[in-house]
């Protein structure tokens, strides 16, 4: 089945930090913390490695910056955040009411466990569904959550992406966030292009209705390095864009996304991001998206990052699709 999309724009999210490697954080507390928003690098925007140790030789990490509202920052900041994965279980600090912390790798349904075009993501779920009050023992109903994870080793070093949902967006809770690093440095290329493919993954939130879900696809993304400055520089096509319900049982297929970006920016320490007023879907302009990421190792061989958006269906009303990406660059 096909589900029409009808509006997208650009959407930010809140706060959310990852890790690569069994029992190895390289959330904030492992990589640096962000501070004032002076302190972050003009490409970004993103809260994470403070602007004074950025560089095209070391680890950066990004996660997007909660509110400065002090009423709506109320669960994930930079410092509280930290993701640890061993294969099979994640450990998500700071998401509310999603029970001891702990996620575990869905096993039921058709889909067990990835997603992705090739499968590369892990998907998990908050492993409890309600605590109890120690005074008194009463049981406290908990959130819902998915989180989508991967990460590669490039060279001695590692990229990774973690994506995270929860079920109450309805109630306008903005329960959706996610983190982007590298554990290392990129060697920059300065002329040419470069083209990059690899695996998409989502969670969609509903502000219409507590439903929660995820998608699984293919990505493809260029960058035109000479001409960073002009129109156009940066490129993407999301295809074979799957959706499942939380179950991980198929829904039904999604149109490809196809991008343009108006206003691209790379620098040199290998940051992108870019925004696009016009997203091509099944041949229809329909709005807006952004796309926010990092290059990695000795010929920037690998592209890190998400793509945000957020969408009207006929069905389900307003979407917000938090996707994320590990893509390789093409000999």
């Amino acid at each position: 089945m096909s589900i029409t999309r009808l509006t997208i724009s650009a959407l930010l999210l809140p706060a959310l930090a990852a890790c690569s490697g069994p029992g190895t954080s390289v959330g904030l507390d492992g990589s640096g913390s962000g501070g004032d928003g002076d302190d972050y690098t003009a490409v970004s925007g993103l809260r994470g490695t403070e602007a004074e140790d950025v560089s095209a030789d070391g680890a950066i990490v990004r996660l997007h910056a909660a509110s400065t509202d002090p009423a709506a920052d109320y669960f994930l900041s930079e410092d509280s955040v930290t993701v640890r994965d061993n294969g099979d279980t994640l450990t998500i600090e700071g998401m509310p009411f999603d029970g001891d912390d702990s996620y575990v790798r869905l096993t039921s349904g058709s889909n067990t466990g990835t997603a992705g075009q090739n499968g590369k993501f892990f998907l998990y779920e908050n492993a409890e569904s309600t605590q109890t009050d120690p005074v008194g023992g009463s049981t406290i109903d908990q959130f819902y959550y998915i989180a989508l994870h991967q990460s590669k080793n490039v060279g001695d070093d590692r990229v990774y992406v973690t994506i995270v949902g929860g079920d109450q967006s309805s109630d306008s809770i903005p329960l959706e966030g996610f983190v982007y690093g590298r554990t290392g440095g990129v060697v920059m290329a300065t002329a040419n292009q470069g083209k990059w493919t690899g695996d998409y993954a989502a969670v969609r939130t509903f502000h219409d209705t507590d439903m929660l879900d995820y998608v699984s696809g293919f990505m493809e993304l260029e960058i035109d390095f000479e001409e960073l400055n002009s129109a156009g520089a940066i490129r993407y096509v999301i295809s074979d864009r799957q959706v499942f319900d939380i179950n991980g049982d198929p829904i039904g297929s999604l149109d490809p996304i196809g991008v343009f970006a108006e206003n691209g920016a790379l620098d040199a320490q290998g940051e992108f991001q870019a925004d696009a007023n016009d997203i091509e879907i099944t041949g229809t302009v329909t709005g807006n998206a952004t796309i926010q990421g990092m290059l990695a190792g000795d010929d920037a061989e690998v592209a890190v990052g998400t793509v945000v958006m957020e969408y009207d269906e006929a069905t389900n009303g307003s979407v917000v699709e938090t996707g994320g990406f590990i893509l390789d660059r093409n000999p």
